[in-house]
């Protein structure tokens, strides 16, 4: 019935072994293989956005970081294969560091949503049974101070978003970046602090091969919704990730160059497949916001971009719907000539929910066609 009642897009490939250039690989040699093939090391990979302020980072720069977080993790930590680090970040350059480190030492890297509650949080830490926990510092005193010694955590990784900034300080102060570095103490009887600035500017990166299984080894654990319960681990092989990404490319004729807009949490399967996996394997841009923007500010955000490949959207129902309803009171014809977003928007992806008619049809008359996608957090993201 999908293929032959008329609902197939032509030229989308039936089945995955249809699809041109699949190599299952584990997801750190799929990495390099894409910056290889698509020749974007020295491409900005990383565009953060703070207030007015955006940090780039070249592809070249983020491997780098990658591996020196991986290293420590695995030289003086003694993280191993099949260990799980949880990571309780905004979507942030400080998350792909931390997700990139695990993929590079075959740790299994699990997404936390920043506005758990202790107890969701102990439930998660629990479930997974995670070694390690890399955390935005302000964090520290809503929660994990009060948790932490009943979990298996055994190494705490505070950071901030200024990391990873190379403005000069007065630039950054200006910004107003909230720390709570003073709040969380130097040493704990139940788990020892690295402060994650400290580890990527002091760690020396090496070659460390770790040999993965890509259909068995997980690379990612991802807590469900919790709708039929509490929620739960699902496990997802770095064949679940890599496969994943291969079907969404025909879907949308994605280009090597394209920015994904990353307002949809890493922690969610949307986010982690269509933003931060999307742009490291297929070559693309992830501009990266740590919650959603106004609709003000995200259309002076791509004003100040180029973007010559196009854009494309990573969202849900609510954050098109609103976009849309900020255009008609400012009058499309008025926004057109104020923003260029509507002629960079190429696609649209909109998942975690239905997309209602009511919400597409006026948001596509103004911007671009919004592909669907249907999630189950244990298939992966986007069917």
């Amino acid at each position: 019935m999908w293929f032959n009642g008329g609902y197939w897009p032509e030229g989308v490939p039936h089945q995955l072994k249809d699809v041109e250039g699949v190599e299952m690989l584990p997801m750190w040699e799929g990495f390099i293989k894409s910056a290889d093939d698509y020749g974007t090391w020295d491409n900005d990979i990383c565009l953060f956005v703070y207030g007015p302020y955006i940090e780039r980072v070249k592809l070249r720069t983020l491997f780098e970081y990658g591996k020196k977080f991986g290293t420590f993790l695995y030289d003086t930590l003694g993280i191993r294969k099949g260990d799980v680090v949880a990571i309780d970040l905004p979507n942030s350059i400080n998350f792909v560091v931390a997700y990139m480190g695990c993929m590079y030492i075959g740790a299994i890297a699990q997404g936390i949503n920043p506005t758990y509650k202790p107890m969701e949080l102990l439930h998660s830490l629990t479930m997974t049974k995670a070694k390690v926990l890399v955390l935005m510092d302000m964090l520290y005193i809503a929660g994990p101070a009060t948790i932490l010694p009943k979990t298996d955590v055994k190494f705490l990784i505070p950071s901030n978003f200024v990391d990873f900034f190379t403005a000069d300080e007065e630039t950054i102060q200006k910004l107003g970046i909230p720390t709570a570095k003073d709040k969380i103490p130097n040493e704990t009887e139940d788990y020892k602090i690295y402060w994650m600035n400290n580890i990527i500017e002091k760690t020396e990166s090496r070659e460390i091969s770790i040999e993965i299984d890509v259909w068995k080894d997980p690379a990612v654990y991802l807590m469900t919704g919790g709708t039929t319960g509490l929620p739960k681990v699902a496990m997802l092989s770095h064949a679940n990730l890599i496969s994943n990404l291969h079907m969404i490319k025909p879907w949308t004729n994605l280009e090597p160059g394209m920015i994904t807009i990353g307002s949809i949490p890493f922690f969610h399967s949307f986010g982690l497949t269509c933003v931060m996996n999307g742009a490291l394997t297929l070559g693309l841009q992830m501009l990266l916001f740590p919650k959603p923007p106004s609709d003000d500010v995200l259309s002076e955000t791509i004003n100040k971009l180029d973007a010559p490949q196009g854009i494309m959207y990573t969202g849900v129902e609510m954050l098109f719907k609103r976009l849309t309803d900020y255009v008609h009171e400012l009058g499309v014809e008025e926004y057109k000539k104020k923003y260029s977003f509507a002629e960079k928007l190429k696609y649209a992806t909109q998942g975690a929910g239905p997309l209602h008619d009511h919400i597409r049809v006026p948001f596509e008359e103004i911007f671009c066609p919004i592909r669907v996608g249907y999630g189950l957090t244990f298939y992966e993201s986007l069917c």
